[in-house]
């Protein structure tokens, strides 16, 4: 096999601002008013399935490749189980959005809704968490440097709440009127040019 460059910088990235907004979304869900006032939580729970969206465009098109290809076997392996995982939680993600689409759906039962956001929410977190120990750290020890620039910039909350702006990073693909919902039609990811479905959170700008 040829040598295969990856570097875990942008990626790790992602993940910082995909924690931000779960430590958010931690601190909504330990109000006590939140199941009789959930905008903020439904608002903020939209976002963090937008920027996970674009997240995991990129692992598809871009870093997942670069690792079933790489000459290390532990690696390989390891790149397969978590992208076969990674199958089950967007299958769970995919439940969750469809169960809860905007903010009539969350008033009929606000308590379900905050019981099944903080179980989303938590299985999230411990998948990014164990994907920075075991997959990135593991990419990093292998010792490849970082690739040529790819012309992807880093995403932050500013700039995927700034209009259309989630729609360049996207490289075409379609949001709502506030920018916050990334590719519900087939989309293109900025690297890989292939269309792909995408699934985000709960659409508050209608009612279900």
């Amino acid at each position: 096999m040829a040598n295969v460059t990856v570097s875990t910088a942008l990626y790790r990235d992602h993940h910082a601002g995909v924690g931000q907004l779960v430590g958010r979304i931690e601190s909504l869900l330990a109000s006590k008013s939140v199941e009789s006032d959930t905008a903020a939580l439904t608002a903020t729970v939209r976002e963090l399935f937008g920027i996970f969206a674009v997240h995991l465009s990129l692992e598809d098109s871009a870093l997942y490749p670069r690792l079933l290809a790489h000459p290390d076997a532990k690696l390989r392996s390891t790149a397969a189980r978590f992208q076969a995982e990674m199958g089950n939680l967007r299958a769970r993600f995919d439940l969750y959005r469809t169960r809860w689409p905007g903010p009539v759906a969350v008033a009929k039962d606000p308590s379900a809704f905050v019981r099944e956001t903080r179980e989303v929410v938590a299985a999230l977190k411990h998948r990014i968490g164990r994907e920075d120990r075991e997959l990135y750290d593991l990419i990093d020890r292998a010792g490849w440097p970082a690739p040529p620039e790819t012309g992807f910039q880093s995403l932050n909350l500013t700039e995927v709440n700034d209009g259309g702006r989630l729609a360049d990073l996207m490289g075409g693909g379609m949001t709502d009127k506030e920018g916050l919902r990334p590719c519900v039609s087939p989309c293109v990811s900025p690297l890989s040019h292939r269309p792909r479905s995408m699934t985000t959170g709960p659409d508050v700008s209608k009612p279900a």
